[in-house]
């Protein structure tokens, strides 16, 4: 499959479209996160500021945490709570979302994951890493499935790709919505990291049409970004 002019290649997909399982609780998140570092960001209804309409207006909240074999720090808006966190094998994630909505009823969620090791791997960059989600994503919902590439760009002096993907009708949520992401893929010295910015919307039944500048703006709302 070539969604951005790549080759795929299984590198461990560390992306799950529909985020996590009803079953995630805060203490698992706890436990998970002593095994890969913990997160400086809020875990809790504790977190500052309340919801406001548009998150790019909202005060800012930064988010450091050690992922595997560096620091990953980024921004996002404060009325976002992180909601689960788990290290699964090599595969770490952390899912945040609007204060008042869960991991398995969302509209939006700011997603970090690391997978161990996985930029050491012989032929491993991130716009195939990304060629891998993607495939998932295609995979999940083979009828209404999009994505469009962002390009080649650096975070703090490493090699990262942008991207969107989409389904238009989402199988986490019954097809009652869509669901798009911007990906942030960054491959570190032994590492790749991912930063997700997704939203629901109302379903499609074909292939959602994807604004570039629109979700770039979406993941401008995680700068700045260092990976240490």
């Amino acid at each position: 499959m070539r969604v951005f002019g790549g080759a795929a290649v299984l590198l461990g997909v560390v992306f799950l479209l529909g985020a996590c399982s009803a079953s995630a609780s805060s203490a698992s998140a706890a436990s998970s996160a002593s095994d890969s570092g913990a997160a400086s960001a809020s875990t809790g209804d504790e977190a500052p500021g309340n919801a406001a309409a548009d998150p790019s207006a909202s005060p800012r909240l930064e988010a450091t945490s050690v992922i595997w074999s560096q620091n990953v720090s980024f921004t996002m808006p404060n009325n976002f709570v992180v909601r689960y966190e788990n290290t699964n094998g090599p595969a770490y994630i952390r899912e945040a979302v609007p204060r008042g909505e869960t991991v398995d009823n969302w509209t939006e969620m700011i997603t970090v994951t690391g997978a161990r090791d996985a930029a050491s791997q012989a032929g491993a960059t991130p716009e195939r890493f990304a060629e891998t989600i993607a495939g998932g994503f295609k995979k999940a919902c083979p009828d209404s499935f999009n994505a469009k590439s962002i390009g080649n760009v650096k975070t703090s002096g490493y090699d990262s790709f942008e991207a969107i993907m989409s389904c238009g009708t989402s199988p986490t949520t019954g097809g009652k919505t869509s669901e798009t992401a911007a990906v942030l893929v960054i491959a570190g010295k032994k590492d790749i990291y991912t930063l997700q910015y997704a939203v629901r919307s109302e379903p499609s039944a074909g292939p959602m049409d994807l604004d570039v500048s629109a979700w770039e703006a979406r993941l401008a709302r995680l700068q700045p970004i260092a990976i240490e």
